[in-house]
């Protein structure tokens, strides 16, 4: 529910109550009192409060400093025809919301964003024309009354006041109806309504950013199978936990005629993500140069057609009676605030009511890992990770924060070095472009928009190994190496991190030798580690068949070893051989042909749960189960999961990159340089998982080129 005075085309099952008060909101109600003066409560799940504005702390200790004869408004300062503070001898002006233009409320402009931008071109042009200086008060006892009246910033006699000219109103109704009131005497025009109205409020709206365009959604899916019910129980339900490379890979990738209406499947996906992210363009939007709008794509309409999504978290995997647990995703806003929120903020709950069951005939685990410490002391307290939307966004936001604070006049050169000092940990793909694409926002925007402390920016990149991308061809390794000496990026390779402290990173060199590394900023990219889930599975298992400690071993056909063929992994939760140097690396390639491995076998072959026999009947459960005493057996004929190497890429700075292709022309095997970074750029576009998310990525890259990165901390 709404409660304001706002506009509003209410429909299906919303209300409208208008001429009422509210006079208190209550943790799942609220309490109105109606112009009759009857009282009604109204319960709900969320409340948004958009009654108007109040007055601003800074606002209001500024206006008791004022002269109270002077400043009568209770909504804020009120300002004389050139928004002048009345009372402020001329050297403070206001506008926005926080300005009052009139003495009465009936002759004050409105509160709204048309008003503050007029006042703020007002102001601008007012600046620009005229050269204003403070006027140092005399020192002559005998003008001490003229002094007190006169302006301290005195305005030319000339100086236009201000004028408001109102453009008009819009508002979308919702159905694609809008409303526009503008000052024109044509009637047709005046009151722009429906259709035509929404759509011009759509443009303006547009107009009046930055161009972007605004994509019409799509049409409404036909329903999807139901969870629960006659209709699922007739079918092979397979369950998906995770909705990263591995699970979208799989969804986007099913026969809809297997997992369509008429199927033999129902698909169940439970994830506390309702969305897929792009983890290779992480570092790109720390930087600033995509948004993280446009590496993500919802669930929900990838689901379409498909199956059923559960927003929650797996917390417990029962193997033998092949059952889940699941704990729902709670608002965590709502959480914070405490009360507010209604249902969604409470967390005054039983476990039932926090948890739901879910059964399955086949479980796909893609839950993926966590980041790895090692059990290095310190990291977890002092250091940014860069796996999630969470961490891209706090670590773009606390490096916003370092360069405004940073260039703030009252910090010492010492503390600004320390501050603007980054220290990434680890030497593989991700860290490797979070320094590249640190050094792109010093040398690209921090020189334009923050010159005067450009100059103190440093970056070091600490890796154990003896060189960058180690994984990579040793071409491509030393260019990778020669690349960001040459960009000034400081190498500390060879290092091992012994403990992180607050400020400064302890390393140990192969000679022996120790000292540290400061910093204001250290990025922790290192490795991964088991996810608590897995590792829980993997206790439920037998021991003897389930011996790596980075995920769940898996046979030739991505089945989980001990699980009688009931569950499958895929992704950074898989481990596909018996030893390191045998198992596929942890990385979105492999997920994702393991993925689409997946789909093809669940959609071309019809499997199914093969109960064992009840103990009272004449077969064993080994007979009833299927040869092997597999629950869920495969055809003897299904083809085994083939991996093939694609290629690896890396993003390194200053518009070079590099390409390891499995090819033997040298020229192309490792395409480095500029060639190597538009390759680069080109592939992480297209293998975006929608059109959507294609468009914005590629628009993202014109933007940044164009108009520079963002910087701002939201």
């Amino acid at each position: 529910m709404q409660a304001g005075a706002g506009s509003g085309a209410w429909h299906n099952t919303s209300c409208c109550i208008a001429c009422c008060r509210v006079t208190a909101v209550n943790e799942d109600s609220i309490d109105l009192e109606l112009k009759d003066a009857t009282k009604q409560s109204l319960p709900f799940g969320t409340c948004i409060w958009a009654a108007g504005v109040g007055m601003h702390p800074l606002v209001a200790g500024l206006k008791e400093k004022l002269p109270a004869e002077l400043q009568t408004s209770r909504r804020g300062l009120l300002v004389d025809e050139h928004l002048r503070v009345v009372g402020s001898q001329g050297t403070i002006y206001c506008l926005g919301d926080a300005a009052v233009t009139g003495a009465t409320p009936q002759t004050a402009l409105p509160p709204t964003a048309q008003v503050a931008r007029q006042e703020g071109e007002y102001l601008a042009a007012l600046f620009s024309k005229n050269k204003l200086a403070l006027v140092e008060p005399s020192s002559d006892g005998s003008e001490e009354e003229e002094a007190a009246d006169a302006d301290l910033v005195p305005l030319p006699k000339r100086a236009k006041p201000f004028r408001y000219f109102h453009l008009g109103s819009l508002a979308y109704l919702g159905s694609h109806r809008g409303v526009m009131d503008l000052p024109f005497k044509t009637p047709f025009l005046k009151t722009l309504r429906g259709y035509l109205g929404a759509q011009t409020w759509r443009f303006l709206e547009t107009y009046m950013q930055d161009r972007t365009a605004v994509m019409e959604p799509e049409a409404p899916p036909a329903p999807t199978l139901p969870a629960e019910g006659p209709t699922a129980a007739r079918k092979t339900r397979v369950v998906v936990l995770g909705s990263g490379w591995g699970a979208v890979s799989f969804i986007k990738n099913l026969d809809p005629a297997a997992f369509g209406e008429g199927g033999g499947y129902e698909l169940v996906l439970v994830s506390p993500r309702n969305y897929m992210l792009f983890t290779p363009l992480l570092p790109s939007a720390v930087g600033g140069v995509v948004s993280e709008n446009s590496i993500v794509e919802s669930i929900r309409t990838l689901m379409q057609g498909k199956g059923t999504y559960y927003e929650a978290r797996a917390s417990d995997i029962d193997p033998e009676k092949r059952v889940l647990t699941c704990k729902k995703e709670f608002c965590e806003v709502c959480a914070a605030r405490k009360s507010q929120g209604g249902s969604l903020g409470s967390h005054d709950h039983s476990e039932e009511e926090h948890t739901f069951q879910l059964s399955y005939d086949i479980l796909l685990c893609s839950v993926g890992a966590v980041n790895a410490t090692f059990g290095i002391k310190g990291v977890q307290d002092h250091c940014f990770f860069l796996k999630s939307m969470e961490d891209a966004q706090q670590l773009r936001r606390h490096i916003s924060k370092a360069l405004e604070h940073a260039a703030l006049p009252d910090v010492t050169p010492e503390n600004r070095r320390k501050l603007l000092s980054f220290v990434v940990v680890g030497g593989g793909p991700t860290g490797v472009e979070v320094a590249a694409e640190l050094y792109d926002l010093v040398k690209e925007d921090v020189a334009r928009k923050f010159p005067s402390i450009a100059e103190d920016v440093s970056i070091t990149l600490i890796d154990g190994m003896d060189s960058l991308l180690n994984s990579y061809h040793t071409e491509i390794q030393s260019y990778a190496g020669e690349t960001f000496r040459h960009n000034g990026i400081h190498l500390r390779l060879g290092t091992r991190v012994t403990e992180v402290r607050e400020g400064e990173v302890l390393v140990e060199h192969k000679d022996g030798g120790r000292d540290s590394v400061p910093f204001g900023t250290c990025v922790w990219a290192t490795g991964i580690a088991m996810h608590p889930l897995v590792a829980l599975l993997k206790e439920r298992l037998p021991a003897d068949v389930q011996t790596s400690r980075r995920g769940l071993l898996v046979d030739q056909h991505l089945r989980v070893r001990g699980s009688q063929g009931t569950i499958y992994c895929l992704g950074d939760a898989a481990v596909t051989g018996d030893s390191p140097a045998t198992a596929l690396p942890p990385t979105a390639q492999v997920a994702r042909q393991e993925g689409q491995y997946l789909a093809a076998l669940l959609s071309k072959q019809r499997l199914a749960l093969v109960e064992p026999a009840a103990a009272g009947e004449a077969a064993t459960g080994a007979q009833a189960a299927g040869e092997g005493g597999e629950l869920v057996p495969l055809p003897r004929a299904t083809k085994p999961f083939g991996y093939m190497h694609l290629g690896s890429l890396a993003y390194l700075g200053d518009s070079k990159g590099a390409m390891d292709l499995p090819i033997k022309t040298p020229f192309l095997k490792t395409l480095r340089g500029y060639l190597g970074a538009q390759a680069w750029r080109t592939l992480e576009t297209l293998l975006q998982v929608s059109p959507r998310t294609r468009w914005l990525v590629a628009h993202d890259w014109v933007r940044a080129s164009v108009f520079g990165r963002n910087l701002s901390d939201i």
